[in-house]
């Protein structure tokens, strides 16, 4: 009876919803809400109660975990698994002394609405102003740059409060988008006058505090304006260095007749997409942020949501490159790979997965990744991942059926010592693959350097003796692959999962283009002196 009872109050709506790891941190928290006369709830951190969030409906959420970091990341998940039924509300952020640079920039750029330093608790009273001012809050959201958290070394926290903002923004479109239907809909539906009233007056009283409407479209034009302004300065630049070698006279004469802003306006307009972009990804909230990342882009772009529509479009919409979430329904983003490769196709392929999801880049990358975005991250990091891969293809290695990398008959160059060399090549770049202790990492990391010096010397004598003209070259990229190497292994000592998959991925195309380009064209210079 206890249980059901504790279920029910859960459904009920609050005022004050304190999320906490450390009970002893808030309780002082606690007791200064409980002053007020608010309704309150406690609730520990975990994803297992978004859905209690939900139901609760609560006016204030206060959130305070053992870092920021972990705060935002909480805060995030809670957005995307709102399922278009949370409740506007103000999110108030509860920090320790050291983290009121980050706090302040997270609620400047609209992804808390306030913060409170609870630890140690300087200002006892100011808890009950921000939460008095909470009630009444308005929100607007104000979008500036996050370049200090990054030149300091913060990429992950500024990616996260730049995704959150954007989820945070979303939200509030759809809702918005709600309001309009639901009023539509005591329009078309409710026949008396009177009840058609009473409907919209208690959508309108519903909605009331959740509208941000006019700062999302402000930021939206304020955006443009800054885009024009830039394109503008660029056409000038180029126009006046073209006209560097033109007479003075004349040359004022163009300059003054030169309208920029309309240029800028035709450059604009001018732009077409270049590339074909596939966006599989089933959350509508990332896709829409995804969908408002490359409009106006070169990318022409669809959008797939489950694994099977996945496969449909890429053969039918025949993609230049795929942004390939893992957790599609029905068939996930690494067996999507596994038969796209199985077609022969080359697609560049990124994947886009959860940071809990890191595990499974190191399964996914001998299947043929371009590259790889960890959620949340910023607009320059998934454009300029996608635009790199796109731009830069990589050479595609054969699998077997358990996702290793595997020699095959055709990479052959007709030298028995260079051949086998490259298969053990083939063995230790899956034996780094597949293991995850850092000990063994390093151990393997340090056996693969010595093992590819050694092939890289024996490469070096075959090409002298059959007096390869390009061997010069060949040397200078060894050269500078054994420079890479020893960079690395400097970052190898940080244990750092995230480091060691993007050395696979790194390994994963060095040997593709040692095996599939650089040694097939030492291959047809032998075939032809033998002929």
């Amino acid at each position: 009876m206890a249980k059901k009872n504790k279920s029910k109050s859960k459904q009920k709506t609050v005022d004050v919803l304190v999320i906490y790891q450390d009970r002893d941190m808030v309780k002082y928290t606690i007791e200064q809400a409980q002053s007020l006369g608010l309704k309150l709830h406690t609730l520990k951190f975990g994803v297992d109660h978004i859905n209690d969030i939900i139901a609760m409906a609560p006016k204030i959420i206060l959130l305070s975990s053992n870092n920021i970091l972990n705060t935002i990341k909480f805060y995030i998940q809670l957005l995307e698994s709102h399922d278009k039924s949370l409740a506007q509300h103000a999110a108030i952020v509860l920090i320790n002394n050291k983290e009121l640079e980050c706090a302040y920039l997270a609620c400047e750029n609209g992804l808390f609405d306030n913060y409170v330093v609870i630890n140690p608790l300087n200002e006892p009273q100011r808890l009950k102003l921000v939460l008095i001012q909470a009630l009444k809050l308005t929100e607007i959201n104000s979008e500036n740059n996050l370049t200090e958290l990054t030149d300091a070394g913060e990429e992950e926290l500024a990616a996260c409060i730049s995704h959150g903002v954007l989820l945070k923004n979303s939200l509030q479109q759809q809702l918005t988008s709600c309001k309009n239907s639901l009023a539509d809909a005591a329009l078309n539906n409710i026949d008396n006058p009177e009840n058609q009233a009473i409907i919209q007056r208690v959508v309108e009283l519903t909605f009331q505090e959740l509208q941000n409407d006019m700062s999302i479209q402000l930021q939206s034009m304020l955006t443009q304006m800054i885009d024009a302004k830039a394109i503008q300065a660029k056409i000038k630049g180029r126009v006046e260095h073209h006209l560097a070698n033109v007479s003075p006279t004349k040359n004022k004469e163009l300059a003054e007749s030169i309208n920029y802003a309309d240029l800028a306006s035709t450059q604009q307009k001018q732009t077409q997409p270049k590339y074909k972009l596939l966006i599989a990804e089933h959350s509508d909230l990332y896709s829409q942020l995804l969908a408002e990342m490359f409009d106006n882009s070169e990318y022409d772009y669809q959008i797939a949501k489950n694994g099977i529509d996945t496969l449909v479009q890429f053969k039918e919409f025949n993609p230049d490159v795929i942004l390939l979430s893992y957790n599609l329904a029905k068939i996930d983003g690494i067996e999507i790979t596994k038969r796209i490769r199985e077609t022969g196709s080359k697609v560049a392929i990124v994947a886009y997965s959860h940071h809990h999801e890191k595990s499974l880049i190191r399964r996914w990358v001998p299947l043929g990744l371009s590259g790889y975005i960890l959620k949340p991250s910023t607009t320059a990091t998934v454009i300029n991942t996608v635009t790199k891969a796109v731009k830069n293809p990589i050479q595609i290695l054969a699998t077997n059926q358990n996702n290793k990398i595997e020699w095959r008959p055709e990479y052959t160059i007709g030298n028995e010592r260079i051949d086998e060399q490259h298969k053990i090549l083939f063995s230790l770049i899956n034996d780094f693959f597949n293991d995850s202790d850092p000990t063994s990492i390093k151990i393997l990391f340090d056996k693969l350097t010595d093992y590819i010096q050694l092939h890289f010397d024996s490469e070096e004598v075959m090409m002298a003796e059959v007096g390869y003209p390009k061997i010069s070259q060949h040397m200078r990229k060894h050269e500078a692959l054994v420079a890479k190497f020893d960079d690395i292994k400097a970052s190898l000592a940080s244990n750092d999962s995230e480091e060691h998959h993007k050395l696979g991925l790194f390994l994963y195309n060095w040997l593709a283009k040692h095996i599939l380009q650089e040694d097939m064209d030492y291959k047809s210079y032998a075939i032809k002196q033998k002929n």
